[in-house]
C-alpha cells in the first residue's frame, strides 16, 4: 500500500472529564497519591477544537461513556456531522480493585475498548489507518500524520498512538 492510498481518521476515545497525574505527580507511587495530585480536566472544549480545525481532513469518531455527564454529552452530539460522530458506550469492562482511593483499577481496559468501538466506525468511513488521541490531547494532527506518512515508509503501521 503506497502513501498515496491511505486514509486516516481520528479516534478521539476517553472520558470528558480526565482525571489523572501532571508532571508534579508522575513520580509519587498510585497508593501514595493524594486527592491533591490528581486534577480534573474538562474535555469537549478541547474535543470540539480539534474536530473544527480537522474534520474536513480526517473523518474523527469520539468514544466516551453513557454515564457521563448529560450536559457534555449534548455538547458533544451538537458537533456530530458526517465527518464527526460520537459514540456512546456503555462500560462492560471488566471490574478490577481500584489501584488506591482515587485511581480507578480498569482504566486501560476501557481505553482499549473504546478505542476499538471507535476504530470499527472509522471502518465505515473507509478509514485505512488510525490517529488515536485521549479526549485529554490536544495535538498538532497534521503534523502527527507528516511524522507517521514518514514512519511508515520504513515499516508498516496502522495505527499511530502518541506517547
Amino acid at each position: 500500500m503506497t502513501t498515496d492510498s491511505y486514509i486516516p481518521g481520528i479516534v478521539i476515545q476517553g472520558p470528558l472529564i480526565s482525571k489523572g497525574r501532571v508532571p508534579r505527580s508522575e513520580s509519587i507511587p498510585i497508593p501514595n497519591l493524594k486527592k491533591s495530585d490528581i486534577v480534573e480536566f474538562y474535555c469537549v472544549d478541547q474535543i470540539i477544537e480539534i474536530c473544527s480545525k480537522y474534520s474536513e481532513k480526517f473523518p474523527i469518531v469520539i468514544a466516551t461513556w453513557d454515564s457521563e455527564e448529560k450536559a457534555l454529552i449534548s455538547r458533544l452530539l451538537a458537533i456530530s456531522s458526517n465527518k464527526v460522530k460520537v459514540i456512546l458506550l456503555t462500560d462492560t469492562t471488566p471490574y478490577f480493585q481500584a489501584l488506591s482511593a482515587i485511581v480507578p483499577g480498569n482504566n486501560k481496559y476501557r481505553q482499549i475498548y473504546s478505542t476499538l468501538k471507535a476504530t470499527e466506525e472509522l471502518l465505515v468511513f473507509g478509514c485505512t489507518h488510525v490517529i488515536k488521541l485521549r479526549t485529554d490531547m490536544s495535538l498538532d494532527v497534521g503534523s502527527l500524520w507528516g511524522d507517521f506518512i514518514k514512519i511508515s515508509q520504513t515499516r508498516e503501521l496502522s495505527v499511530l498512538v502518541p506517547f
